[in-house]
């Protein structure tokens, strides 16, 4: 036992405890099926399902622009916001309404080109895999 101040604790062992090693990865074809357990989420089973699903995404993205762009102009005031500067010349008023919805825009219109982007690089990958 070893006593201090008015708490005694029984004496620690010299025994010390030991780490175990860390796992080595293994990918799922190296090894026979009875010794790796393979998880559907794991990505290397997901790539067809990618290909698919990246239509599902852009045409769910498109309908979050068009909710978005609805709520937006239903729940803003249409009150102009004036920008002037006598320097630079600048006098235009646009309201917030409009603002905010042509921003929406310009993000649905980013996202549509780089869907056409993707879907134009994976047609090419597929020709080139074909030939």
């Amino acid at each position: 036992m070893v006593c201090g101040f008015s708490v005694c604790f029984p004496a620690r062992p010299k025994v010390y405890a030991q780490v175990g090693e860390w796992l080595k990865p293994t990918d799922c074809k190296s090894v026979p099926p009875s010794e790796v357990r393979r998880f559907e989420s794991f990505p290397v089973h997901q790539i067809a399902e990618a290909e698919l699903n990246t239509r599902r995404k852009f045409a769910f993205s498109l309908g979050a622009f068009l909710v978005l762009a609805l709520l937006s102009w239903n729940t803003m005031s249409g009150d102009p916001i004036a920008l002037h500067d006598a320097k630079l010349g600048i006098d235009v008023s646009i309201s917030f309404r409009t603002a905010t919805v042509s921003i929406l825009g310009l993000l649905a219109a980013l996202t549509t080109v780089n869907f056409l982007r993707a879907t134009a690089e994976e047609r090419r990958q597929g020709s080139e895999e074909r030939e």
